[in-house]
């Protein structure tokens, strides 16, 4: 009986240290399941966090140019407003004006002529790297050639210098009456005429727009690329977290 006893014990010994051997390998394994689980879920997060960092700086750096293209388109626009105000305001030298209504239409013409020659000067020297290649050769293209804008918009700006000169001195000639009539006939040219600096203006206007409709097409092919790579990340979490 002592003998079955020993037995017994021993037994239960040998049953007490395999079951402390099996719940310390289960401990180990929970441990180093819960570890890598840990480090997984870390890599994980963190490629959310770069897709989030990743969108904001896109959103950020497409909200700032749309505003500024928004601004280029703009002074493109306001180009054929100043150019038919000048013109209009050229037809008013012929009449019978007092010496304050005189001063007042210097006034307003040097403003103006002012006004669009900085307008066009910022435009001309706008970097290439704003637009694509082809809309940046367009653009030269547009501005630069024998007859591009720059040189008929400086004509007209010439014209206009000229005109205010000659008004300033208040002696009245068929010079004044010339260079008034060409102000007022460039600015009253139709936008459907190729020839007219209207049309010139409004092509370089709708130029501006395709650079800008052009980057809102790249922004959104990009938006879909962010979101197929946040799909692509549930799928490599997925598979990491539950194989």
């Amino acid at each position: 009986a002592t003998q079955e006893v020993d037995e017994f014990r021993e037994s239960a010994r040998i049953a007490r240290d395999d079951m402390s051997k099996a719940s310390d390998k289960y401990s180990a394994e929970l441990h180093r399941v819960q570890a890598t689980l840990a480090r997984r879920r870390k890599l994980v997060d963190g490629f959310f966090v770069l897709l989030i960092i990743a969108s904001y700086l896109a959103l950020s750096i497409s909200i700032d140019r749309s505003a500024e293209d928004a601004t280029t388109i703009n002074l493109a626009g306001q180009h054929r407003s100043l150019t038919q105000r000048i013109g209009l305001l050229a037809g008013q030298v012929g009449l019978p004006l007092s010496d304050v209504e005189t001063n007042i239409l210097v006034a307003q013409l040097e403003g103006d002529i002012d006004l669009i020659e900085e307008h066009h000067d910022l435009l001309i020297n706008l970097p290439d790297s704003r637009y694509s290649k082809d809309i940046s050769r367009r653009l030269d293209e547009a501005y630069f050639t024998d007859q591009g804008l720059d040189s008929r918009l400086r004509g007209f700006i010439a014209t206009g210098r000229e005109l205010v000169e000659l008004i300033v001195s208040g002696k009245r000639s068929d010079r004044m009456n010339a260079l008034s009539t060409d102000l007022q006939d460039i600015a009253s040219g139709a936008y459907t005429d190729p020839d007219s600096l209207l049309y010139a203006q409004n092509s370089i206007v709708s130029l501006y727009e395709l650079g800008y409709q052009a980057k809102q097409d790249q922004f959104r092919w990009l938006l879909r690329g962010i979101l197929a790579l946040a799909l692509v990340l549930l799928v490599i979490a997925s598979i990491l977290i539950y194989t």
